[in-house]
């Protein structure tokens, strides 16, 4: 399926909604939630990062019980064909993809906040699943729960989103 020709830029993110059957969705971030990608510093073989089985068996039971799958990543939209692959080999039954514009220098958490905000406009969002404190944060001071499958704040220390 020839992603790239579906998504549609924003200010700081692209997206592309196939779905919109219900009202209520499930939002699933993929680096180090959906997919492992131990050093997250490059995607050039994103359609072969290994999946995390048990974050994917949570996505596919929220969409079999009627939610709406969303992924939200801050992964750059250069990447779109690689992230589509991947998810048509993993979770086929999302419903839509929010990347981040790669031309853009937002840093992830605002890429994600501006995110969750479009989503919004479709969605009443019941969680959020994300890696990252910083976007976790973010997402919470929405009032939108966020849960963190993996905790490593090792990592997160080093990058310094906020700055």
């Amino acid at each position: 399926m020839p992603y790239n020709t579906h998504m549609q830029k924003t200010n700081s993110f692209s997206k592309v909604i196939y779905n919109v059957s219900n009202p209520k969705c499930v939002v699933f971030d993929l680096d180090a939630t959906l997919c492992h990608h131990g050093s997250q510093s490059g995607f050039d073989e994103c359609d072969q990062f290994p999946a995390i089985d048990a974050v994917v068996d949570v996505a596919k039971h929220c969409k079999s019980v009627g939610f709406d799958l969303v992924i939200a990543t801050a992964r750059p939209d250069i990447y779109v064909e690689g992230t589509g692959y991947w998810l048509q080999q993993h979770l086929p039954e999302f419903d839509a993809l929010y990347m981040k514009n790669s031309d853009d220098d937002a840093t992830g958490s605002q890429c994600k906040g501006q995110q969750l905000m479009d989503i919004e406009r479709f969605w009443d969002i019941q969680f959020w699943v994300d890696d990252s404190p910083y976007n976790a944060a973010v997402i919470r001071d929405h009032a939108v729960d966020c849960i963190r499958p993996s905790h490593n704040d090792a990592f997160w220390a080093a990058y310094r989103d906020w700055e």
